[in-house]
């Protein structure tokens, strides 16, 4: 018998199917031939360092660089039970051989990988790789499976992204958790993804608005303009000259263009349109193409990095677009589109699998099922072929120029448009907003030639400002990772960006879950630690351009074409010499301390106003570490939470509800730290002690006034 594993249970229901195996066993289908069983996601994992040697549980400099002479693994405890009736049933003397039908890609290999080798299997196996989970798709999968070994360069590169990113990572995180007392978490694309947030916020606050001017010319449907003009009395002054006078057309120019249809979506593209149209996270989407693959089986393999499909499926997209036709969803639009399937089949842009696209279930699925966030997904893969395979939007561009004797000119330009295109079905879908429709807008020109006079002219003057460049949405971020380092790339590399489609949005969500990374009114910010982090981590992991080579070695190990062992040796000598040169704390980097360090138990509050040393909070309360004899608990009558005392210490007005007089009576009241000054007190002993309190500038609410 054959063992066939997926990598989920939804998947092997569909495989069992297919194949006849509807015998329910332990943790297995089976019949005609075949044991279907599966993974839930990954059954192996790293060993902590703690699991090589119990001293390294304690996290501390003189342990690092911790780098295995052999990488280990483990069974995850969560999914102890699945593992082991996989492995007796690879051990199961009627089972002859095996077959990998894990996701077809990096990680899926690695899934199956690790189990066969944990389990101690010997047994051949052969590899399904389909790009659907129909039925037609499964059938053809497993009348053309692959031998095993074939794909021993995808398991290599899938091993050394995950030990490369567990040594960096583990090594990372405690290094400068260690040095600045704060669980500080450090990944080969986690770090130059945030770097890139970090530097386009500091862009921004550093952005100096610079005004500048524009003068207007009208005159007989005319509205040319000027340069920009860097003061409004320079403006005043061109105006003043040119009033009264008569311009000529110095040229006008029309010429035909085109705007060619958009190419298939890969996962980042639509994720990024996603973001941008239906507001939702990269993971959002993520999640909900996996259950329009998985469950609903009406769009093909989402974690891909193509845009175009292989030249073998000219007819497959034919037979889609008849489908299509005759759909009552779409029949409307497959009107409009084209058949232009020829600009869709380029296979050397294509790797482990083809772009997004519907499935032939079409055909018979009751769209009713899909929830409005499935559908609006779906409708946009499908809404995307149609325009891919349409004609290009045609439209006239004119540029004019008016110029006048002291040398000043005025342009215009202007846009018809001839033929909407695909264009049209962009509309009727509503796959734009409101900027990109202002774009696509007629704004047609006057009637004029060369030599035409124009005047006497009106003029007026417009005032403007420089801006900043804006912030990242997610779905703007999910880009930049996907198009960094483009430019110094190869014009046919096979990969290009941070990370993959598969792993970006995960990024993205883990930099957020770590407080690195805030959300507001879909637009991210870096959070003040965040900048502190990016400070003080070494150029290298920083950057994005050897976080694209490494993910391109990655490429190259899948196929043959670069070594494990030499990729391993290049990241395990980073990681020595960052912790060589990066074991101590820069002067004036402080992290805020939530506790959650590992064995670093002393939550950090802030900077004492007095020494500058931290200030912890200890069993008795908060303290100097500096020992300088400032009291930090209570002013006021009032005992500070921690919260309220971080707050202080960062410098902001703080609010304490529930100050006490003199008298008793009870009051609220803002304060605001402005320094320190001497305090002396007289114990219930009659002792007296002599030290230090914050000075507060104080506010009263309106109601207290």
């Amino acid at each position: 018998m054959k063992l066939v594993i997926a990598e989920k249970p939804s998947v092997a229901n569909d495989i069992a199917k297919v194949l006849g195996a509807t015998k329910r066993g332990d943790g297995c289908l089976e019949g005609n031939g075949y044991i279907v069983t599966w993974c839930v996601g990954h059954l192996v994992t790293q060993k902590m360092p703690e699991e090589y040697d119990p001293d390294l549980k304690k996290w501390e400099l003189k342990t690092l660089p911790f780098i295995p002479d052999k990488y280990m693994y483990k069974v995850c405890e969560s999914t102890k039970k699945q593992f082991n009736i996989v492995k007796k049933l690879m051990q199961d003397s009627k089972v002859d051989s095996i077959v990998c039908a894990t996701d077809a890609g990096r990680e899926g290999e690695l899934i199956f990988r690790l189990v066969y080798v944990m389990a101690g299997c010997k047994k051949p196996f052969e590899r399904l790789w389909i790009s659907s989970m129909t039925d037609s798709a499964i059938k053809k999968g497993f009348a053309e499976l692959e031998p095993g070994r074939k794909y021993d360069p995808l398991f290599d590169a899938a091993l050394a992204r995950a030990n490369a990113d567990f040594v960096l990572g583990i090594n990372g995180t405690r290094l400068y958790s260690v040095v600045y007392n704060k669980r500080l978490k450090v990944g080969r694309v986690k770090s130059p993804t945030l770097t890139m947030v970090v530097e386009r916020e500091n862009e921004i606050r550093n952005f100096v608005k610079e005004p500048y001017f524009v003068v207007h010319l009208t005159s007989n449907g005319l509205d040319a303009k000027s340069e920009h003009i860097k003061t409004k009395q320079d403006a005043e002054e061109l105006v003043s000259s040119l009033t009264g006078q008569t311009g000529r057309v110095l040229s006008v120019v029309s010429e035909d263009k085109k705007t060619k249809a958009p190419r298939l979506y890969n996962l980042s593209s639509l994720q990024i349109d996603a973001n941008k149209y239906l507001g939702l996270s990269g993971e959002e989407t993520l999640n909900i193409l996996q259950k329009l693959y998985e469950e609903h089986k009406i769009v093909t393999y989402p974690r891909t990095d193509a845009e175009f499909l292989t030249e073998d499926m000219k007819g497959t997209v034919d037979n889609l677009l008849d489908l299509l036709s005759v759909n009552e969803k779409y029949k409307d639009l497959s009107v409009l589109a084209g058949r232009n399937t020829d600009v869709l089949l380029k296979s050397k842009k294509v790797s482990d699998h083809h772009a997004l696209l519907p499935t032939e279930y079409v055909k018979t699925f009751d769209f009713n099922k899909l929830s409005k966030n499935e559908w609006d997904i779906f409708n946009l893969v499908t809404g995307r072929l149609l325009m891919a395979v349409s004609d290009p939007q045609e439209y006239v561009s004119t540029k004019l120029e008016v110029g006048f004797d002291d040398g000043t000119v005025f342009k215009q330009t202007g846009k018809v448009i001839k033929k909407d295109g695909w264009k049209e079905i962009e509309k009727m879908l509503k796959t734009s907003d409101a900027s990109d429709k202002e774009k696509e807008e007629d704004t047609p020109m006057p009637h004029t030639s060369e030599g035409d006079a124009v005047g006497p002219a009106e003029f007026n003057i417009t005032d403007h400002e420089t801006k900043p460049p804006s912030r990242y949405t997610e779905g703007e971020l999910i880009k930049a990772m996907d198009k960094a380092g483009v430019k110094d790339l190869d014009k046919d590399a096979e990969r290009q960006g941070l990370g993959t489609s598969a792993t970006r949005a995960g990024i993205i969500a883990e930099l957020k879950a770590d407080g690195l990374l805030l959300l507001e009114k879909k637009t991210l910010y870096p959070s003040e630690d965040a900048f502190k982090l990016v400070d003080v981590l070494p150029e290298g992991l920083k950057s994005v351009d050897m976080t694209v080579d490494w993910e391109n070695k990655l490429v190259q190990i899948s196929k043959g074409a670069f070594k494990y062992e030499d990729f391993m040796r290049e990241i395990e000598g980073f990681v020595r010499e960052m912790v060589k040169t990066n074991n101590t704390a820069q002067s004036g980097i402080v992290f805020e301390n939530t506790g959650n360090t590992g064995n670093l138990k002393t939550p950090y509050l802030g900077a004492c106003p007095k020494c500058g040393e931290k200030v912890l909070m200890g069993k008795f309360g908060a303290y100097c570490s500096g020992k300088c004899g400032i009291m930090l608990n209570k002013a006021y009558g009032k005992t500070f939470t921690d919260v309220q005392l971080k707050s202080i210490l960062a410098g902001k007005k703080t609010l304490l509800k529930g100050c006490v007089s003199s008298k008793g009576s009870s009051y609220d009241m803002y304060v605001k730290k402005k320094g320190v000054k001497p305090y002396s007190y007289t114990d219930k002993d009659g002792k007296q002690h002599d030290g230090y309190v914050i000075d507060y500038e104080t506010e009263f609410p309106e109601k207290e006034k």
